[in-house]
């Protein structure tokens, strides 16, 4: 992990702002909630996540933008991963907001860990926009690159 970037908002901004209570560390985070993988190839629109036993509203993923990709690296001989299936979902979206993970309401000191080169889905992309939310509406913040 050569491309490893870290994001931080400092523990003298948490002891000064009481809004953070928590330490939190996530390593290759994404900003969206998508479709469960098995819900992706049993054709079911679920989340892997719920709160309250219902399942949070989702990004759903596109098997033929998935099948496209996988075809197009066998084809060229290289390596295979499910990052652009989840970008190309994200864009193609029209329930962004609804599906985006609220960090701003997170009552957490938090530091998230990402690769600009990773092959499972585009956790550096998703880093860069939590932060830029976090920068609009939460004041003390400290960005580490």
């Amino acid at each position: 992990m050569n491309a490893l970037n870290s994001k931080l908002i400092s523990p003298r901004t948490m002891r000064r702002n009481k809004f953070f209570s928590y330490k939190v560390v996530a390593s290759a985070p994404h900003a969206y909630f998508f479709q469960a993988l098995d819900g992706l190839m049993s054709g079911k629109n679920v989340s892997s996540w719920s709160c309250k036993r219902r399942s949070l509203p989702i990004i759903p993923v596109d098997n033929d933008i998935f099948y496209d990709h996988q075809r197009h690296c066998l084809e060229k001989n290289i390596p295979f991963g499910f990052t652009t299936t989840y970008k190309k979902s994200v864009e193609r979206a029209r329930n962004k907001e609804e599906a985006r993970i609220k960090i701003e309401n997170a009552n957490a000191n938090l530091l998230l860990i990402s690769g600009q080169k990773n092959n499972i889905w585009n956790t550096h992309e998703a880093c860069v926009e939590i932060m830029s939310i976090l920068k609009k509406t939460i004041i003390n913040t400290n960005t580490i690159f």
